[in-house]
């Protein structure tokens, strides 16, 4: 009987460690699993921050005038100006009288975002890929027509203070142009907005 009982329990303890051991391998599996969906969903993460928006195109604006833009375009519009705000708005046609250079920036957004303008539109740089040089703003489109009726396009000059800044909202999924006039630019120079994109003029 006692031979008998050492039978059972050496069956029974064999049996289950089987199960054990598939249990256990069963388990590491999972853990490996686990670990490279985890360790996907950072690397996804990483490639990822920071991108707020795709930047679709950054070009020089070939136009005969700047009162003239395409049809398709989608300006941010409704700003929101800090109190205090001293707007200079400059008309197209004395854009044209003087010689300079327009960039269009095509970029699409991900997420709600705002673009902030600074006073003097500090915070937009051209940078010259030869010299080095900075340059700022002549003029900013700032709609793609007067409120509610035809007309040219609007423009901020780059001499217009906001009382601290100037704030657009952006919608999700949306795809928006910016039209920024230099004294200067050629393609391999590099635009930058701080705080919302750098992009290199192609």
């Amino acid at each position: 009987m006692y031979e008998n009982f050492c039978h059972l329990l050496n069956v029974f303890f064999v049996y289950n460690f089987k199960k054990i051991c598939i249990f256990a391998t069963m388990l590491k599996i999972m853990q490996i699993k686990s670990f490279f969906v985890v360790f996907f969903l950072f690397l996804s993460s990483i490639s990822t921050f920071g991108q707020a928006r795709e930047i679709i195109k950054c070009r020089i604006w070939k136009t005969s005038s700047y009162c003239t833009i395409p049809n398709t375009v989608n300006i941010p519009e409704n700003a929101k100006y800090s109190v205090g705000a001293s707007i200079t708005n400059i008309r197209c046609s004395e854009l044209d009288k003087q010689k300079l250079v327009g960039i269009w920036v095509t970029v699409r957004e991900k997420n709600v975002s705002e673009l902030h303008l600074k006073n003097n539109f500090n915070n937009v740089k051209l940078i010259r890929k030869d010299s080095g040089e900075v340059l700022y703003p002549v003029a900013y489109m700032s709609r793609s027509k007067p409120v509610g009726k035809e007309g040219n396009p609007q423009y901020l000059s780059g001499k217009s203070t906001f009382g601290g800044e100037c704030v657009y909202e952006l919608k999700p999924r949306e795809r928006y142009d910016l039209f920024i006039l230099f004294e200067a630019a050629e393609v391999g120079d590099k635009l930058v907005i701080e705080d919302f994109f750098e992009a290199e003029i192609r």
